[in-house]
């Protein structure tokens, strides 16, 4: 039988001295400055191994399974399986080799699949091998680094006749996944190959021996940042104070990914829209445990069950989790919450087709739903109506909340669109608000985007075309309109529009095309008009175009290339090819003469394929236009989804570079 070995963290006392003197352990590459990431979801698009083959709703079946074993996993074990949900970059070595590796606050140790392997579980990264790399070391069994891991209970060294031999490490997951290997030390990066920062002999597991059903497919092992004084945080105090924050908010539209950053993120520290509560910790536990005092859903305050209180060895009561799903209550609270909520919301109820959820509806009125906070210790946090439920198939949207026996998670859903800063040495875990977030971290955009429509409108208005009409597509007067739906027909078509904006921002790389706004712009010269609708979220216009290789259907034709002077095909060599695709770049080496490619793709499966090109585009009515030459577009001849017949494709009025605006 194979040896277990639990994971240690020293006493919370002793962790904030610790990591004032861990900087002998590390020769720091970077400077002063915080470093910020992007966070990808399992699920995401923009995640190397991605299936596209899952449905949304075998998607979101599949995180809530994850969710059921993680909380089971921590209400017995002090390890959490590697079934995490977001990762990060990290490269390891000298030369770098990168990989993609689960971010988790659960667990302390970080490791990654090493060659030679024993027996490692199948991943599309090749594994780490040490023999490449000039800078990793193998942590002898009778180093401080050796008895530090094991808590100063370290035998290995001295009852070996060769104390050289590598520090043996061991993690036994609950579900009988496990990782075994040695402890070493090597240069990390982070970042991606245009910017990243190095930090030499940094210490963790490099695995031999990885089996489990957790494992697959989830790029190469872990990185911790639980407490203790093996993780990531802790070995790079030195340069990050200890201090590290994320934002779960918006993160798999390719133009705003999620956010992972260490260091001082003076956003959070010195924001007085921030809200802060200390954090609690117990001896051999990974975990950060804040203290829910109760939950308000409108005027009904419901308390944190006193006698679960009193069965906990630490002052926390509640475990907050990225790499959970769902959040889990102790059942009164949650019986609490689900009848307050469910009251609010109306009797109208449908069954979770899985099961799972107790409260569920087939859409969701955001006028009823009531008003929810989260009162911790010190600090209150507003729950939004996205953190509240979650699209569980396209029949059932339910309460994002399951009731628990005994440990309790604050889940990933219920931080969505929350900035969540931790501060080891303080000890606090702080929120950005939802408001507060957009009005400081995207400020710039907003004002850039405001101004500049300000423009538009100034220009218009005074000796300058028209402006271009802007109809609601349920308005009469709008050729989108649709008589034969009756006004809640309208209403709720409306809004199932938005909870797949507002849920898709979780599973998609650009929300889906059933924007509300459409209006009038001519493509080309002759003019080409047609409807188009509008889109804030999104930076790129297109349109579909011929010849169609498969194209939903609409009242206008396609635009024809061949009919327009002023069409231009952007080739794949270009500079504006490049700009437009980034990292994703791969055809220098291709024919100058073809074509730049571009693809979107929604979370609902609609989709737009073609080419980039550049022409003239005019805006305004019939009587006063105003025309723009060398315009980028998408020339689309693949589009399939759920777009409006009457109109063809949108304008893109997000921040990016490709903007109408930009």
């Amino acid at each position: 039988m194979s040896k277990r070995f639990i994971l240690l963290c020293p006493s919370p006392t002793y962790l904030p001295l610790f990591l004032a003197s861990f900087y002998v352990f590390l020769t720091i590459q970077a400077d002063n400055n915080g470093l910020i990431l992007d966070l990808i979801h399992r699920d995401s698009p923009e995640y190397p191994l991605h299936n596209p083959s899952l449905t949304p709703f075998q998607r979101a079946k599949n995180a809530v399974q994850r969710s059921f074993d993680r909380a089971l996993t921590l209400d017995s074990s002090g390890v959490l399986p590697n079934g995490g949900e977001y990762l990060m970059r990290i490269s390891y070595g000298t030369p770098p080799e990168e990989t993609l590796a689960v971010v988790d606050t659960g667990s302390v140790l970080s490791w990654v699949q090493c060659s030679p392997c024993i027996n490692c579980y199948k991943e599309k990264f090749r594994p780490f091998n040490p023999k490449k790399s000039s800078t990793f070391r193998v942590v002898p069994c009778s180093s401080d680094t050796c008895r530090i891991y094991y808590a100063n209970n370290n035998t290995c060294g001295a009852n070996s006749i060769k104390p050289s031999l590598p520090c043996p490490y061991g993690i036994v997951y609950n579900d009988r996944s496990y990782t075994r290997g040695v402890l070493a030390f090597d240069t990390i990066s982070l970042g991606d190959s245009n910017k990243s920062r190095s930090f030499q002999r940094f210490g963790f597991g490099c695995g031999y021996e990885n089996v489990g059903t957790t494992f697959p497919y989830l790029g190469s092992g872990l990185v911790g940042l639980g407490y203790g004084e093996f993780s990531l945080i802790s070995q790079l105090y030195p340069t990050f104070s200890g201090k590290f924050s994320y934002c779960l908010g918006l993160s798999f539209d390719s133009a705003k990914p999620g956010k992972i950053s260490f260091g001082n993120d003076q956003s959070i520290t010195y924001s007085k829209g921030v809200v802060s509560t200390p954090f609690f910790t117990e001896l051999g536990s990974p975990y950060y445990m804040i203290d829910l005092q109760g939950i308000s859903v409108a005027n009904t305050t419901l308390k944190f069950p006193n006698y679960l209180s009193s069965m906990l060895q630490v002052q926390g009561n509640i475990i907050i989790d990225s790499g959970t799903t769902i959040t889990f209550l102790p059942l009164d609270l949650y019986v609490g919450l689900r009848s307050a909520v469910g009251g609010a919301m109306g009797n109208k109820t449908v069954p979770d087709p899985f099961s799972n959820f107790e409260l569920c509806y087939a859409s969701v009125n955001e006028t009823k739903v009531p008003a929810v906070t989260f009162h911790f210790q010190g600090a209150d946090l507003k729950l939004e109506p996205v953190n509240l439920f979650y699209r569980t198939s396209n029949t059932s949207v339910c309460l994002a909340f399951l009731p628990s026996n005994s440990v309790a998670i604050l889940g990933n859903v219920a931080q969505m669109n929350v900035k969540v800063g931790y501060d080891l040495v303080k000890k606090i875990i702080s929120f950005m608000p939802k408001d507060f977030f957009i009005k400081k971290i995207y400020y710039n955009d907003l004002i850039y985007i405001l101004f500049s429509i300000k423009l538009l409108i100034f220009s218009f208005s005074n000796n300058w075309p028209d402006t271009p009409t802007s109809l609601h597509r349920d308005s009469p007067k709008s050729p989108l309109y649709n008589p034969s739906l009756s006004p809640l027909h309208h209403a709720n078509n409306a809004f199932r529009r938005s909870f797949k904006c507002a849920n898709h921002f979780a599973s998609a790389k650009v929300i889906p095309s059933g924007g509300e706004y459409p209006t009038k712009i001519s493509y080309g010269t002759p003019l080409f008009e047609t409807l188009a609708l509008i889109d804030t979220g999104s930076h790129v216009t297109w349109l579909q175009c011929l010849p169609c290789i498969h194209c939903y259907k609409e009242n206008h034709q396609p635009f024809d290339p061949k009919n327009s002077s002023t069409f231009r095909s952007v080739p794949c060599t270009s500079k504006i090819c490049h700009d437009f695709l980034g990292q994703k770049h791969t055809c220098y080496s291709k024919s100058s003469h073809k074509p730049c490619e571009y693809q979107v793709s929604h979370a609902d499966s609609s989709y737009t394929y073609g080419d980039l090109a550049t022409h003239a585009i005019t805006l305004g009515s019939q009587h006063k236009k105003l025309s723009f030459q060398n315009f980028v577009f998408g020339c689309g001849h693949d589009n399939g989804g759920t777009f409006p017949d009457k109109g063809t494709g949108l304008v893109g009025l997000g921040p990016g570079g490709f903007s109408l605006l930009n």
